[in-house]
């Protein structure tokens, strides 16, 4: 009685660490298909309004696609808009923040007695430890790709997920 529990608590605890496994290795696939199901149950009643005033199923889930696409851009023109901004007021933001590391540079050295200098070679190595040998450059391109592709995904994944709906109702239930 003692080891059928013990065994059935086994069994299920690997069972969960498999779960936890195969959902980290699949990130790269279920995120993207997450992401469209969300988006694309949004979207549905704009293209059922669409289908039921005669519009071509196809051309009804482009039109939500598109007007998807019209939301981001102007979430990203918005975005863009605040940075311009921002960036007007960084030489202000930069005295602060120098004035603020340098009061902070003062307490470490009255408090720790570790001098500017000191402090100065720690950030260094701390730094020097994390590039990995990566420019910038290749850091933000590799991350440009990547979203990209994503997008590009979800937005192929949306327009099935809307397009093929029935069959997927069909499937589900």
């Amino acid at each position: 009685m003692q080891q059928s529990l013990l065994n059935r608590s086994i069994r299920i605890l690997v069972f969960f660490v498999l779960c936890f496994v195969a959902l980290y290795y699949a990130r790269d696939f279920l995120i993207p298909v997450a992401m469209a199901g969300i988006l694309s149950m949004l979207m549905l009643p704009i293209s059922q309004k669409l289908e039921k005033k005669g519009w071509p199923r196809g051309l009804a889930v482009f039109c939500c696609l598109l007007i998807l696409l019209a939301v981001v851009a102007l979430l990203v023109f918005v975005l863009s808009w605040q940075i311009a901004g921002l960036t007007e007021d960084l030489t202000n933001i930069q005295g602060k923040v120098k004035d603020f590391l340098a009061n902070a540079q003062k307490y470490i050295d009255e408090h720790f007695g570790i001098t500017p200098q000191e402090q100065k070679k720690i950030i260094e190595t701390q730094q020097t430890g994390n590039t990995g040998g990566r420019s910038t450059a290749f850091n933000i391109f590799s991350f440009l790709g990547g979203f990209a592709a994503d997008f590009i995904l979800t937005m192929m994944y949306i327009f099935l997920f809307i397009y093929f709906r029935s069959h997927l109702k069909k499937f589900i239930l």
